[in-house]
């Protein structure tokens, strides 16, 4: 008997309305290395020079743009640690992309970016921070730290898409209230110490990162009792992934470990083992020797990672959208590490702007036959529905494109519309495709 599949593929593309200066208060403040001066404004066209002072001028609900550039103490008179302060709440540091927005700190900064008690609602993102303090750092040297030892903690933390590179840690949380932190999709290489170190009762997520290469420490160190940890992979660290917790509280599932001097894994013997669903096995990078952790056809990695109750799980490392059923199981699940292999991706032609009529480039194989619905929404598509994949309708979404036959390009009409004027502004679309088969 002739049967149909329906094929879902769902795609996410993150692009910012850049907005032009505004009378009243200022929200978006722009950093530039090359054409900036701290005398100046902080607007797109009158941009500061350092990070510092875009910090010293804003206050809440405010998004820091960082254009491409160095910025450390001798490049661009940053003073470091950068702090996020009470004043600092709902604060966005955004980088338009990893490797070219480097904050670099010069192997004598101990610490790039601290947050402060009070400081809540923090992103960072689209950053690469690298060399800190050498040869000798000290144990509370780190390139983030979250929260306060045996003291207050910071909530709705999202770090995401950047690289941490040559740092003595990367990221350091503490607080049994450092709740719903989101550390994800970033690239943690050649770290003196642990990559991650957790500590506390709060409720941290860390999921879809890339360790390699940490040759003292650990990957991930859990000192924590409330932690998520999926979809990682340690690769040719000293240590792996430890759980050093004495209650068995951590949820520890789909992670890789591999190469590592002394083990992968590891746990507290008050911990249970870890689940089968953490494997030990090559995840067959493309060139990790060169930096490019995509994952190669074959990958155990692919479509074996872990999603339940992750929240912001959105685009992978590369901007292709997280989720995705690759292997035609019928079953959409994440890929661990920071690549999600995809057989169809969204790509911005031009256009884009308010009022304007952007092109989209929808890749992918000819033989596919998709057809797909273009909306724009602004929240991410946040939410995993088996075994579709992530998707997320929300209230603001706009419909801007029946169906169109991928791979084609759409044209779509942006409202122009002042308040979409900062935002940041999801490019979705959801397509589907027959699949004869015979039972």
């Amino acid at each position: 008997m002739k049967h149909t599949i329906i094929k879902y593929a769902f795609l996410a593309l993150v692009v910012p309305f850049l907005p032009a200066p505004k009378a009243g208060a200022q929200n978006h403040w722009y950093v530039d290395a090359a054409r900036g001066s701290d005398t100046n404004p902080g607007t797109l066209s009158k941009p500061f020079k350092s990070i510092t002072k875009a910090f010293s001028v804003c206050g809440a609900k405010a998004v820091i743009h960082v254009f491409p550039g160095v910025y450390g103490t001798t490049t661009t008179g940053e003073k470091f640690p950068i702090k996020f302060t009470g004043n600092h709440q709902n604060v966005k540091l955004l980088g338009l992309a990893a490797k070219a927005c480097i904050v670099d700190m010069g192997s004598k900064a101990t610490l790039a970016f601290r947050l402060l008690q009070g400081s809540k609602d923090v992103e960072i993102a689209g950053l690469t921070i690298r060399n800190s303090k050498f040869p000798k750092p000290g144990w509370y040297d780190m390139a983030v730290g979250v929260g306060q030892y045996n003291g207050y903690g910071n909530q709705n933390v999202n770090i995401h898409h950047c690289i941490f590179r040559k740092v003595n840690r990367g990221i350091f949380t503490w607080g049994d209230t450092s709740n719903d932190v989101l550390i994800h999709d970033n690239l943690f290489l050649d770290t003196m110490n642990d990559c991650l170190n957790v500590h506390g009762k709060g409720k941290v997520f860390i999921y879809n990162n890339v360790m390699a290469g940490s040759t003292a420490g650990m990957a991930v160190s859990l000192q924590s009792a409330n932690a998520t940890v999926a979809n990682n992979i340690a690769y040719k660290c000293n240590r792996g992934i430890t759980n050093n917790a004495t209650v068995p509280t951590n949820k520890i599932e789909g992670n890789c470990g591999y190469g590592c001097t002394k083990y992968n894994f590891h746990h507290h013997p008050k911990a249970p083992p870890f689940s089968k669903s953490n494997i030990q096995a090559d995840p067959l990078f493309l060139n990790p020797a060169q930096g490019d952790f995509h994952l190669k056809p074959g990958s155990p990695c692919i479509e074996t990672g872990y999603h339940k109750a992750l929240p912001g799980m959105v685009n992978d490392f590369f901007g292709d959208a997280r989720v995705a059923d690759f292997n035609d199981d019928g079953l959409a699940v994440p890929d661990m590490g920071v690549h999600e292999v995809n057989e169809v991706r969204l790509v911005l032609q031009s256009g884009w702007a308010l009022g304007g009529k952007p092109v989209l480039k929808v890749d992918g194989p000819a033989s596919k036959a998709y057809l797909g619905v273009f909306f724009l929404a602004h929240r991410p598509a946040s939410y995993v529905l088996d075994p579709l994949g992530a998707f997320c309708l929300d209230p603001t979404s706009i419909l801007m494109a029946s169906t169109t036959p991928i791979p084609g390009n759409v044209t779509f009409q942006v409202p122009n519309d002042p308040l979409l004027s900062g935002a940041l502004i999801y490019v979705q679309a959801l397509g589907a495709r027959n699949k004869a088969g015979t039972v």
